[in-house]
């Protein structure tokens, strides 16, 4: 039933060099990005079925390879809970926290500095150069944010200063 669900007070798209992420904030204040943009934005070719059969363990799929175990942590675990919420549009939609995009991230880099990434076309190590650009672009842009809050400037600044910013990755 979708009169229980979280709704979205707003949604929007960021954009990211190539990724493109639907996101929302919910009545909460949760920031959320959709399940199905999130697979693509970290890189992953191929996903399984979406909505509820997408969880056959307590990981989301990406997360999965017995070789990522070691960097998974309980507070990983917890933050990697789908979220179903109302969107703006639509009856129901499947997503993530939007703080489990960088956590994914470093996960995958982590992963790559060790060594013990899978190599290959559809491998774990095309994941990881993705990860590279989107961590590069986060924390880019969290500093300017940062900044721009710290002093202010966010009330003058364009309202999509920091999605160009993005997007130039």
């Amino acid at each position: 039933m979708t009169q229980n669900l979280p709704k979205a007070t707003h949604g929007g798209t960021l954009k990211i060099g190539d990724a493109t992420i639907s996101c929302a904030v919910l009545e909460d204040g949760s920031r959320v990005l959709t399940q199905d943009t999130f697979i693509q934005s970290i890189g992953r070719l191929a996903r399984g079925p979406g909505g509820e059969g997408a969880m056959a363990s307590s990981l989301p799929v990406f997360l999965r390879a017995k070789n990522l175990d070691p960097y998974i942590t309980p507070e990983t675990e917890e933050l990697a809970q789908p979220i179903v919420f109302k969107p703006l549009r639509g009856h129901k939609a499947y997503g993530y926290r939007a703080e489990l995009l960088p956590v994914v991230c470093n996960i995958y880099l982590k992963a790559r500095d060790d060594g013990v990434l899978i190599k290959g076309a559809r491998g774990q190590e095309r994941i990881a150069a993705t990860c590279d650009v989107l961590i590069r672009g986060l924390a880019t842009v969290g500093i300017i944010a940062l900044v721009d809050e710290v002093t202010g400037y966010q009330y003058d600044r364009n309202r999509d200063a920091l999605n160009k910013i993005l997007e130039a990755y």
